[in-house]
């Protein structure tokens, strides 16, 4: 699990980091200029947001949960489309956050998927670990 999520933070920040520095720091009509470094933060916080909610996926529609390959490979699939596209997921609404921000000019933090997703990876793991150790 850490392995995942660390790859998954590693590539985030790096999609981030670059999208903050060849971005331009103005909105969409180019009358607002955007504060870059709360941007960056704000997309740092919603790439943690995605890669938290794409851990729980991975713990919940693999190993140890899901021991078949048949299973594990359709169900990942369909819960990672799920949690992209779906209008109450917190990953979608960091993002869609950070796409109308950049559409008037503001900044808004995803402070609250950031929280939903912790708490859904830490509710995702808790029991994928307690089943790992009974099988092998």
């Amino acid at each position: 699990m850490l392995t995942a999520l660390g790859a998954a933070l590693v590539l985030g920040t790096a999609g981030t980091l670059f999208v903050a520095a060849v971005s331009d720091p103005h909105g969409a009509d180019h009358r607002h200029r955007v504060p870059v470094p709360e941007a960056t933060v704000a997309g740092l916080l919603a790439a943690v947001a995605c890669a938290l909610l794409g851990a729980a996926v991975g713990a919940l529609c693999d190993r140890p949960l899901l021991r078949r390959p048949g299973w594990a490979i359709p169900s990942t699939l369909g819960a990672a489309l799920l949690v992209s596209v779906a209008g109450a997921s917190p990953a979608n609404a960091a993002v869609s956050g950070l796409v109308d921000g950049s559409h008037s000019g503001t900044v808004p933090m995803p402070l609250l998927p950031l929280a939903l997703t912790g708490a859904a990876a830490a509710g995702a793991t808790a029991p994928a670990c307690a089943l790992s150790s009974r099988r092998s």
